[in-house]
């Protein structure tokens, strides 16, 4: 379920978009306290506290003494949470594009260690309860919004079990962020789940049944892993389609 946003998180991710999509390009003063409280209509204290965290985000450079916060070049030295603002399919499509494909890229070096784990046994996890949740997902027909995002959940708390072990925290932090930028964008989650179950369920039916097994050859590892990756190219080829069809004129994705 999405947290209730707060006028903070409102206007911090306003802020965001405008520093993404370039009206206050890198190197720039960002707007002042009391402008940014008169645009919105809040306290300072409120703007303050926006701009703080946009610095603390990757977006803006605290100021030095009496300086103005500065606008950073994000698409070049940000951080991943920056990242999430990219995909967005209404005022950026082609930025959409390039991000989702970039997020999908990394998400299957997490599934691949995840699966691998698994089929050889690395992992201290109940090999039924991870054949029962996958199982479930293979039985939904009717796609609707909630079925989807509840078929992602599912499959990412799987992956969670599977990477639950401290020296597999970082990938499980990389994780949770991909996740929660995937999940609130319905683009994306149409494309990770298509309204034909034959994109994802031989993959679910695959990994369901070699978890229950408990083990696998290097060639069984070799057709589960070659599955992950057929999905997320369909699914980045669904996505890349969706966004040619509303492109509109929007600012391209710069590359360093």
């Amino acid at each position: 379920m999405r947290a209730e946003r707060t006028i903070t998180d409102v206007i911090s991710d306003e802020l965001a978009r405008r520093v993404l999509i370039g009206i206050h390009p890198p190197g720039t003063a960002a707007p002042s306290v009391r402008d940014l409280a008169a645009e919105f209509r809040t306290t300072r204290n409120t703007a303050t506290r926006v701009l703080h965290g946009l610095a603390a985000r990757g977006f803006l450079e605290e100021p030095r003494t009496t300086e103005s916060f500065r606008v950073r070049d994000v698409r070049f030295d940000a951080g991943i949470d920056s990242y999430r603002f990219l995909l967005d399919p209404v005022t950026m499509p082609a930025s959409a594009a390039v991000i989702f494909t970039e997020m999908l890229e990394a998400l299957e070096g997490i599934v691949t260690d995840a699966v691998i784990g698994l089929l050889r046994g690395e992992r201290p996890v109940s090999q039924q309860w991870v054949s029962e949740q996958l199982d479930c997902l293979t039985l939904l027909t009717a796609l609707d919004e909630s079925v989807r995002i509840h078929t992602l959940t599912v499959g990412v708390d799987v992956l969670r079990e599977l990477l639950a072990e401290p020296r597999f925290g970082f990938q499980r932090a990389i994780l949770n962020s991909l996740a929660e930028a995937l999940l609130n964008v319905p683009e994306a989650v149409r494309a990770l789940v298509p309204e034909h179950p034959r994109h994802y369920v031989p993959l679910l039916q695959a990994l369901a049944g070699t978890a229950a097994f408990g083990g696998l050859s290097d060639a069984g590892i070799t057709r589960a892993t070659t599955l992950c990756q057929l999905y997320h190219r369909s699914a980045i080829a669904r996505f890349q389609a969706d966004m040619h069809r509303i492109q509109k004129p929007s600012i391209p994705l710069a590359t360093p």
